[in-house]
């Protein structure tokens, strides 16, 4: 009896097993094959036509928003789905991403709920959508040192 049961929860768990396998496959492909959870790079980015961020998102990754009882990522009132960083500011709601340009994007990464905890200390259920921009601010003409003098304008004729 026992050797019987024991074949019959080998036989269960390779089943079991074949069945998880083409879902990490499909986790960690390509785009345009099926989406994934890997991160959006800027080669993908800079070759996109989307208007915004959400749109780039849900064509490239719609497991990040559709996993969970999100009903519209776009809704201003919807509280389900993961939350958005943008540059590791505190996080926002998720209808945020429709306001991001691609111009200034440069990496997008979806965080688990346990590593956005763990390394962000942002509890939401949905995990976190970290956004990584360009710097927005660059090196620039030097500042000439402060002589104390001040300029007063002339009156305009």
């Amino acid at each position: 009896m026992m050797v019987g049961s024991l074949k019959h929860r080998t036989v269960l768990s390779l089943a079991l097993l074949a069945g998880v396998l083409p879902l990490v496959g499909c986790a960690l492909s390509r785009p345009g094959v099926g989406g994934g959870m890997r991160d959006i790079q800027a080669d993908e980015i800079q070759g996109a036509t989307d208007d915004n961020l959400m749109d780039l998102i849900e064509r490239l990754r719609p497991s990040w928003l559709h996993f969970h009882d999100l009903r519209d990522p776009s809704d201003p009132e919807e509280t389900e789905g993961p939350l958005v960083m943008i540059n590791d500011v505190p996080p926002r709601p998720l209808f945020t991403l429709q306001y991001v340009p691609l111009e200034n994007v440069r990496e997008v990464q979806y965080l688990t709920p346990r590593y956005a905890l763990t390394r962000y200390r942002v509890d939401s259920a949905g995990g976190v959508i970290l956004v990584i921009t360009r710097a927005m601010v660059g090196p620039g003409e030097p500042t000439k040192p402060d002589t104390g003098r001040v300029k007063v304008r002339e009156p305009a004729p």
